[in-house]
């Protein structure tokens, strides 16, 4: 992480119809509220607001753009104590951040088939990973894990 967390939650979220079933993110909001969590919700397209000021973004073909969009996704997942996401990049990037992630797989479970194929011989703990396929589990996850982070 490049900065203290300043939420208990960072949710890097899918926007629109790509939103699967985890569309309704007010209940998510809700359901926050009432378990006194802080929260900052986001997608990936929100990446260039959290670029250095002063800092030029790079143009598409430029080699730097990667390392650049990158330190982006660092400064995004470093807001939070805890990353919760439905999209796969995310869920990866916290987890080798060190993060402790609650990921909410997409209809076709997609993370589930990767962990499945690649990490099944980890344990949840060892990984820093829960699965949640509700707004209610995934706040019960996080409200089991935030008080064992530093």
């Amino acid at each position: 992480p490049l900065s203290s967390p300043i939420y208990d939650v960072v949710f890097l979220s899918r926007n629109g119809e790509k939103a699967g079933r985890f569309k309704n993110i007010k209940v998510f909001e809700d359901l926050m509220s009432k378990a006194n969590l802080s929260c900052k919700i986001l997608d990936w397209h929100d990446w260039s607001k959290y670029v250095p000021k002063g800092v030029a973004t790079p143009s598409y073909g430029d080699f730097n753009l990667p390392n650049f969009r990158i330190d982006a996704a660092n400064r995004i997942l470093s807001l939070g104590k805890i990353v919760l996401s439905d999209r796969m990049h995310a869920i990866i990037l916290g987890m080798l951040m060190g993060k402790h992630v609650v990921a909410l797989d997409n209809i076709y479970d997609k993370f589930k088939r990767l962990h499945d194929t690649f990490l099944s011989n980890y344990t949840s703990t060892e990984l820093n990973l829960d699965f949640a396929n509700s707004y209610e589990e995934a706040v019960e996850k996080i409200q089991k894990s935030i008080h064992n982070i530093v």
